[in-house]
């Protein structure tokens, strides 16, 4: 070794002392290993290898020399650099596997609840021992829904006593449909024909009295009586006479309820054998009885039969007669009581005209007694 020469750096050989395996490869043979290395490395591709970095080398072909021209240079397949050429090495990739994930820990306060701090009775029975929330099971409400025997006794009887009103009640509206008008048109009828004392008080006599004085000569006959204006005040004094038979309680009741809301029944009960007093005294005396008129048949006989129960002389001079200009058929004219000479009129007009209520007699009449001075 000459001296000063490094011991480590070893001196290039030339080409002719190189052994065949030390000499470098000629640019046209790397060409053609690169040509022999590309259907190789195309049906690694194809299934699916990949290049192994171990077994990598480092080694890259050398650069190949112009060919003359004239010659058409031969060209690989393309691909990706990478994968060409790794392909070309058969070099086999491994995929790294992922890394385990740690299973997650429950949170501190259900840790405490599982070992019993968290609550005084202890740990919580909502929790599993791994932290999962418990739920309670379902199979019970899957099974078929089946009460016990003594509700389905109760059920039993409370739908038969359910059926048992329905029948009841649908009875009642059937006959009430069905039954009911004629039971109404012969309570109407009994009402109607039953014989009862009108006992109308005379008038003449009731001229000359207080108010007073005529609630005291009313109360003579023994009819029951019902005040609406009391004597002694200030307004008119009005008082009605009721039929035989009906109290004061039923009568008020009728009364309270309106004569437009009562049934025919209920009317010619209240109005057969009744009457009603006014007596006002504002401007001179004016008093005037009403009634009505199931017996007479005719405005006429009504007149006429009011008229003669009043002791009124229809025969005299100056009566007057006839229908006045609102359709009323009247009947008037004049006597004396105590040297006092005072006017009298009986009119009537249909019943139907008065209450509203269907299945009253057509030719009842409604009668107003006046005498005024």
């Amino acid at each position: 070794m000459p001296a000063g020469q490094d011991p480590q750096k070893k001196t290039p050989k030339k080409p002719e002392e190189m052994s065949e395996a030390e000499r470098p490869e000629q640019p046209e043979q790397t060409e053609e290993k690169a040509q022999k290395a590309a259907p190789e490395a195309e049906e690694a591709l194809a299934e699916g290898t990949g290049a192994d970095e171990e077994g990598e080398q480092e080694s890259r072909p050398a650069r190949t020399k112009k060919k003359p021209q004239g010659s058409r240079p031969q060209r690989s397949p393309k691909m990706p650099p990478e994968k060409g050429e790794r392909a070309a090495k058969g070099a086999k990739v491994e995929r790294a596997a992922a890394p385990e994930k740690p299973m997650p820990q429950p949170p501190a306060f259900l840790m405490r609840k599982l070992e019993g701090k968290g609550k005084p009775g202890g740990a919580d029975k909502r929790l599993s021992p791994d932290g999962k929330v418990l739920y309670l099971s379902g199979e019970g409400l899957a099974r078929p829904i089946e009460p016990p025997r003594t509700v389905v006794r109760r059920s039993r009887i409370l739908f038969l006593v359910a059926v048992i009103i329905g029948v009841v009640m649908l009875a009642l509206y059937l006959d009430g449909v069905f039954n009911g008008p004629a039971r109404e048109q012969a309570r109407l009828d009994e009402s109607i024909q039953r014989e009862v004392d009108l006992n109308l008080p005379s008038l003449p006599e009731l001229i000359p009295l207080d108010d007073a004085g005529i609630l005291a000569k009313l109360e003579q006959s023994g009819d029951t009586l019902y005040e609406r204006t009391p004597a002694g005040s200030t307004e008119p004094f009005d008082v009605i006479k009721l039929p035989p038979g009906v109290s004061l309680l039923d009568a008020g009741a009728l009364y309270l309820k309106g004569t437009a809301s009562l049934t025919p029944s209920e009317a010619a009960l209240l109005l057969n054998g009744s009457w009603d007093l006014r007596v006002d005294r504002e401007q001179g005396i004016n008093m005037v009885i009403h009634y009505a008129d199931f017996t007479s048949g005719s405005l006429e006989r009504a007149t006429g039969n009011a008229a003669r129960s009043q002791g009124f002389d229809t025969a005299a001079a100056g009566v007057d007669s006839g229908e006045d200009s609102s359709g009323n058929t009247f009947m008037s004219g004049t006597i004396d009581i105590s040297g006092a000479t005072y006017t009298w009129r009986v009119s009537a007009l249909p019943l139907s005209e008065v209450y509203s209520q269907r299945g009253l007699p057509e030719d009842a009449a409604y009668v107003g007694i006046r005498i005024y001075s």
